[in-house]
């Protein structure tokens, strides 16, 4: 798992911080869900279009690390929940 930075509007999480309430959980685990959420429906467009989102590196290709052919491929963000859910 790589940390990034992003801004965001306040109406945004606003509405994050509700369901982190709601749900009890937490609004890192949140913003990360969305994303893999986002990322596999644009993975599905592609592949419905059938265009390619981006190339394989000749590495990726080889072991098979990363996977954009639409279908469901490894949630890095769950290997190392614990580290990052403390907020």
């Amino acid at each position: 798992m790589t940390r990034y930075q992003v801004y965001l509007n306040s109406g945004s999480v606003a509405v994050v911080d509700e369901v982190e309430e709601y749900l009890g959980i937490s609004r890192s685990q949140i913003i990360r869900d969305l994303v893999d959420r986002y990322a596999q429906n644009i993975l599905q467009i592609f592949s419905v279009t059938r265009t390619t989102p981006f190339k394989k590196s000749s590495l990726e290709a080889l072991i098979g690390i990363i996977n954009v052919d639409g279908q469901k491929g490894t949630n890095y963000a769950m290997k190392d929940d614990n580290k990052y859910l403390i907020d």
